[in-house]
């Protein structure tokens, strides 16, 4: 575990805020086929802080390599047998204190079978398609009411002045890369978008 990592542990294992913190989990192929969740030097802290929780953030390509569908909920296999692993914005709509109206809390699923099988790309439902609205990051990005991109400098700049709770309160927050060379790049109808994007429109839609 590096510096950062070791800060980041602290942080996490004293978090006591109001806003749930979501973090998206890594999905690993097993030689048997199957998917399981990758081991993460956080899982402890998380089982013990209920403000902390994990979630999927995978998506589905077509032939062509595009993103076009996501799914609600991910089967992965453990040491006891197959669970179920909440998307993002499932995971979200469960643990916010507060849902806009017309949504409802979203019902847990129920493991199906003790015993993991095979990954076959199916979930418990049919997947969910990927809506993309104006951009919000990048040089074609575009203002929009329901959503701003704010750079990391000027979070991180302690000589600029910010009204955190104007920024930040009553919203939904992502934090993720969105040059290049972060990796985090996804094929989609409506062009090339960071992950962190695709992640933020399956929210907003």
């Amino acid at each position: 575990m590096d510096d950062g990592q070791r800060a980041l542990l602290a942080l996490l294992q004293q978090y006591r805020g109001p806003a749930p913190i979501i973090f998206p989990k890594r999905i690993e192929p097993s030689p048997d086929g199957t998917s399981r969740m990758a081991a993460s030097p956080f899982d402890d802290v998380f089982e013990k802080n209920s403000r902390l929780s994990w979630a999927h953030a995978s998506f589905e390509t077509d032939a062509g390599g595009a993103v076009r569908d996501w799914h609600e909920w991910l089967q992965v296999c453990t040491s006891s047998g197959a669970e179920w692993l909440p998307s993002v914005p499932v995971r979200l709509a469960a643990v916010v204190e507060t849902l806009p109206s017309g949504l409802d809390r979203p019902a847990a699923m129920a493991t199906h079978d003790a015993t993991c099988a095979p990954s076959s790309g199916e979930s418990a439902r049919k997947p969910k398609r990927l809506f993309i609205g104006p951009r919000l990051t990048g040089e074609g990005r575009a203002s929009a009411a329901d959503a701003q991109s704010i750079p990391a400098s000027m979070l991180l700049n302690p000589e600029i002045s910010r009204n955190d709770a104007r920024l930040f309160g009553g919203r939904v927050v992502f934090i993720g890369a969105t040059h290049a060379s972060a990796g985090d790049i996804w094929l989609t109808p409506s062009g090339v978008l960071p992950g962190v994007e695709l992640l933020a429109n399956t929210v907003r839609f």
